[in-house]
C-alpha cells in the first residue's frame, strides 16, 4: 500500500514520468509489475533505429502476447497477477473480434510488399503502412444482444425480435396500469369538448388503448416461444389478481390447449414435480429433497432416480453442490432429530418439585408434544394477541350457556336469552365486527339445535344432575372435592384435577349410575387409537373421577359434538345390560364388557404415570405425536418450534 502511494505521489509531483529506469526503481518491490516493465522496455528498445518489416511484426506480436497471453494461463503466483489477468481477460472478451482481425492483417504476407522493397524502415514508416491497411479492413462489431438474456421494457422492445420472450408481472393494475378518470373533468365532458373540434383533451379510454398496444408489442416480439407469467401472491403472501390481458389471450385458444400449456405452482409446493422443473433453483430443490428422503412407493423411487440423474449430469460445479447437499443434510437431521434436553439439574429438580398436579388438558398437551407442554405449562408462554372471537372464546361461551341452562329448573327457561346475557358478559370490551357477528349466529343456531335434541331425548330415567363438576379445585367451591390420585402420590404418583361438563344420573336399585357428557364445539369425536396411545385421556379420567370421588357408577362417557349433534364415546355394555338401561351406543364408539372397561382405565392410569415421570425428569423434546396438530393455526408454539411439518410427512 505504501509503495502504491509513493508511485501516485511521484506521478502527481512530476506529472508524466518518462524515465523508464525511474519507474523500474519505484516498482522494485512489485515483482510482477517490475518484470512487465522490463519486458516492455526490451520491446521498445528493439523498435529504435531501422529494421525489416518482419522485425516490427514480431515486436507487435510480442506486445500482444505480453498483454493478452496471461489471460489464458491460470495464475500461480501472487494476488497481483490474479487481478491483472482477470482485467486482461475482461478486455479480451470485449475486443476479441477486433484483435483477431488485427492479427490477420499483421500476419498477411502481402503486407511487406507495400513497403516497396525499400529494405529497412523506421517504426514510424511501418506504422503508417499498417494503419493504412487497418483503415481499409472491414470489421463489424458483434451484436452483444445475442446469446445473452436481455431485460428490457416494452417501449424498448419495439425494435426487437427475439426467438424466446418472457413477459412477466401480468397483474391487474400493473400491466395494464390502473387508468383513472380525471377527478375534476370526467371523460363524459372531455368527449363533449373534443367533439367541438376547438380543443383536444386526453381521455382515460385512450390510455387503456395504449396499454393494450404495449401488450400487443410485448407478445409479438417472440419468433419461436412466448412465456406469459404472473406471481400468484404478493410479498405479504396474499393472492394476486392476474391481468385481464392474460384472460383475453387465453380466450383465443381452446380450453384443452390452455390446460396443456399452463403451469401452476401452489405457494406451499416447495418441491416441484419433475415436469415442472424450470430453473436451476428448482433442480437443486428437487435433488436435495429426494436424495434426503427415503422412498417407499414406486413414484418416490422414480423421482429419486431423476434426482440422481440431475445430480450426476449437472453443469454446475459438483463439489459446490456436494457441499450444499451435505450442509442441507446436516440441517435436516437437526430439524428431524432435535433432542432438546435440560442439562441444568437445578431446573429439572424445580420442575419435579412443582409438578404435583396435572389436568386432562396438560396431559393431552404432553402426549401431543413434550415441548408444547413445556411451553404452556412450565414456561407459561402465551400468544401476544388481543382478545378475539377465537374457538377457545366460543367454547367458553357455549359451556357457560349450557351450565346456566341446565341449572335453571324453571319451565320457561329460554336458551336464547341466556346466550344473549352470557355473550354480552364475555365479549365486553371486545370489538365486534362481521366475523364476530357471524360466529355469534353460528353459536346461537347450534344451541337452538341442541335444545331441540334434548327435548327429544329417549332417556327419561337419566336426568342432567351435575354441571361443571370440579374436582381438585383447591377450595374454590363451598364443598371441595379432593383431587383424583393416580398411583402412590408419596412415591411417583400424581394428583389430577379437572372439570366434568355434565353428568346425567339415574338411580337403579338404590345405586346412582351416571353418563358423562363432555361438550365439544368443534368436530371432535372419540378415537380408540388416541385412547390406546394415551393421546387423549379425558374420558377415562372423568370416569375414574366420577367413580372414585363422586360415588357414582359410570356406565358411559361421551363426547357431544354440538355442531353435528353426534355422540361418541366408551360404554360398559355388560353393566348397561345388567341394569337394563335404555342406552344404545352411538356409531364409532367403543362398547365393551366390564373387564375390558376396567382394563381401559388401567391403561389410562399407566399412561398418566408414564407421562408424569417423564415430565418430572425434564423431558422437553420436539416429538409431536400427530403432525396434523403442528404448525400455524394448530399450535400456539409453532413460531418457536423448529419442527418442519412438510419434512416429517
Amino acid at each position: 500500500g505504501n509503495l502504491i502511494n509513493r508511485l501516485e505521489q511521484e506521478y502527481l509531483r512530476r506529472g508524466t514520468v518518462n524515465d523508464c529506469n525511474r519507474w523500474l526503481k519505484l516498482t522494485s518491490e512489485l515483482k510482477s509489475i517490475n518484470d512487465f516493465l522490463k519486458k516492455l522496455k526490451k520491446i521498445f528498445a528493439n523498435l529504435e533505429g531501422r529494421h525489416t518489416f518482419k522485425h516490427y511484426c514480431k515486436c507487435y506480436a510480442e506486445i500482444v502476447n505480453l498483454f493478452y497471453k496471461p489471460s489464458f494461463t491460470p495464475p500461480l503466483k501472487s494476488i497481483d497477477e490474479v487481478n491483472h489477468n482477470q482485467e486482461i481477460s475482461g478486455l479480451m472478451k470485449t475486443d476479441a473480434g477486433a484483435l483477431k482481425e488485427f492479427m490477420t492483417i499483421l500476419n498477411n504476407t502481402n503486407l511487406g510488399d507495400l513497403s516497396g522493397n525499400t529494405g529497412n524502415l523506421t517504426f514510424r514508416e511501418f506504422n503508417h503502412i499498417l494503419g493504412t491497411q487497418v483503415a481499409l479492413s472491414s470489421y463489424k462489431e458483434t451484436d452483444r444482444r445475442k446469446e445473452v438474456v436481455n431485460v428490457i421494457n416494452v417501449l424498448e422492445a419495439r425494435q426487437w425480435e427475439m426467438p424466446v420472450v418472457f413477459v412477466g408481472g401480468l397483474l391487474e393494475k400493473e400491466f395494464p396500469r390502473q387508468v383513472r378518470e380525471d377527478l375534476f373533468l370526467k371523460d363524459y365532458y372531455r368527449k363533449k369538448l373534443n367533439a367541438t373540434g376547438k380543443i383536444v383533451l386526453r381521455e382515460a379510454s385512450e390510455q387503456m388503448n395504449e396499454e393494450r398496444y404495449l401488450f400487443y408489442i410485448a407478445v409479438t416480439r417472440a419468433k419461436e416461444k412466448l412465456y406469459l407469467s404472473y406471481p400468484s401472491a404478493n410479498s405479504n403472501g396474499n393472492p394476486t389478481l392476474p391481468s385481464f390481458f392474460l384472460s383475453d389471450t387465453q380466450k383465443l385458444f381452446p380450453k384443452e390447449t390452455v390446460q396443456g400449456i399452463t403451469i401452476r405452482r401452489n405457494l406451499s409446493k416447495i418441491i416441484p414435480e419433475p415436469e415442472e422443473i424450470i430453473t436451476s433453483t428448482d433442480s437443486k430443490n428437487f435433488v436435495y429433497y429426494h436424495l434426503n428422503t427415503p422412498y417407499v412407493s414406486k413414484k418416490e423411487q422414480y423421482e429419486k432416480a431423476i434426482a440422481l440423474w440431475l445430480y450426476n449430469n449437472s453443469e454446475e460445479n459438483k463439489s459446490s453442490i456436494r457441499e450444499e447437499l451435505c450442509t442441507l443434510t446436516t440441517l435436516i437431521d437437526s430439524y428431524n432429530n432435535l433432542k432438546l434436553k435440560l442439562s441444568d439439574k437445578k431446573i429439572v429438580k424445580k420442575i419435579s418439585e412443582t409438578t404435583t398436579r396435572l389436568s386432562p388438558t396438560k396431559l393431552k398437551d404432553y402426549a401431543q408434544c413434550p415441548y408444547k407442554y413445556f411451553g404452556r405449562s412450565i414456561l407459561k408462554l402465551r400468544q401476544a394477541i388481543p382478545r378475539s372471537m377465537d374457538l377457545l372464546m366460543q367454547g367458553t361461551i357455549i359451556h357457560k350457556v349450557l351450565e346456566e341452562y341446565f341449572r335453571d329448573t324453571g319451565e320457561t327457561k329460554n336458551i336464547t336469552e341466556i346466550f344473549d346475557n352470557v355473550f354480552k358478559q364475555k365479549t365486553r370490551g371486545m370489538v365486534t365486527g362481521f366475523e364476530e357477528l357471524k360466529a355469534r349466529n353460528e353459536m346461537l343456531n347450534t344451541l337452538l339445535a341442541f335444545e331441540a335434541m334434548e327435548k327429544k331425548s329417549n332417556l327419561p330415567t337419566f336426568k342432567p344432575s351435575m354441571f361443571e363438576a370440579k374436582f381438585g379445585d383447591e377450595g374454590k367451591e363451598e364443598k371441595e372435592i379432593e383431587t383424583l390420585k393416580i398411583g402412590d402420590v408419596e412415591k411417583d404418583g400424581i394428583d389430577i384435577s379437572g372439570k366434568i361438563d355434565r353428568v346425567d344420573i339415574s338411580e337403579v336399585d338404590g345405586e346412582k349410575v351416571g353418563i358423562i357428557i363432555d361438550y365439544k364445539y368443534g368436530q371432535t369425536e372419540f378415537r380408540l387409537t388416541e385412547l390406546e396411545e394415551g393421546l387423549d385421556l379425558q374420558l377415562p379420567i372423568y370416569v375414574l373421577a366420577l367413580r372414585n370421588l363422586f360415588g357414582v357408577v359410570p356406565v358411559a362417557a361421551e363426547f357431544y359434538a354440538l355442531k353435528t349433534s353426534k355422540k361418541t364415546g366408551i360404554y360398559n355394555q355388560e353393566l348397561i345390560d345388567k341394569l337394563k338401561l335404555n342406552i344404545t351406543p352411538a356409531r364409532k364408539s367403543l362398547s365393551v364388557d366390564n373387564k375390558e372397561f376396567n382394563k381401559l382405565l388401567k391403561n389410562a392410569e399407566s399412561h398418566i404415570l408414564k407421562f408424569s415421570r417423564e415430565i418430572r425428569k425434564g423431558r422437553i423434546e420436539l416429538d409431536p405425536a400427530n403432525i396434523d396438530f403442528c404448525g400455524e393455526g394448530s399450535c400456539d408454539f409453532a413460531n418457536v418450534c423448529r419442527i418442519d411439518k412438510w419434512r416429517l410427512r
